[in-house]
């Protein structure tokens, strides 16, 4: 069987410091999101709910977050019992932040009718709960001499 990997392009490295194998998985992260995200949006065109916006921004928010911060950051260290504690952290901080879009979200349903808004209304959360997750993650990863 063919091995197609080597039919793509070799990416010459401009900067040292660029970690490719990090780049790859970030990628694979954007083109899930956007995958899993084509069904949710078809009915969110076409079936126009708050309850249909509400399960998009869940899962957009819900695959950027964990994925970029568990599958593409910290990947290497999924076996350690440090992540799992700041993961279950990360999951009450990531409900009550979902909790908090959903209720502006009924608070404000003209929100939900233009797409930009959509995004915008997400953007904002999405960065402040990332920042959050990075530092939950550092919290409890323990220092090197601890290792």
């Amino acid at each position: 069987m063919a091995d197609f990997r080597t039919l793509l392009p070799k990416r010459a490295s401009l900067e040292p410091s660029i970690n490719w194998v990090m780049e790859q998985k970030r990628d694979r992260v954007v083109w899930l999101t956007c995958a899993g995200a084509v069904p949710l949006i078809i009915l969110a065109v076409f079936h126009h709910t708050l309850t249909t916006i509400m399960v998009l921004q869940a899962y957009l928010l819900t695959c950027i977050e964990f994925g970029l911060v568990f599958f593409v950051k910290e990947r290497e260290n999924t076996r350690r019992p440090w992540l799992w504690k700041s993961l279950a952290v990360c999951i009450v901080v990531h409900i009550s932040v979902l909790l908090a879009v959903f209720s502006l979200d009924k608070s404000n349903p003209q929100l939900t009718d233009n797409g930009f808004v959509l995004a915008g209304v997400l953007f904002l959360p999405a960065m402040i709960e990332l920042y959050i997750f990075l530092l939950i993650v550092e919290f409890c990863k323990p220092s090197e001499g601890n290792r």
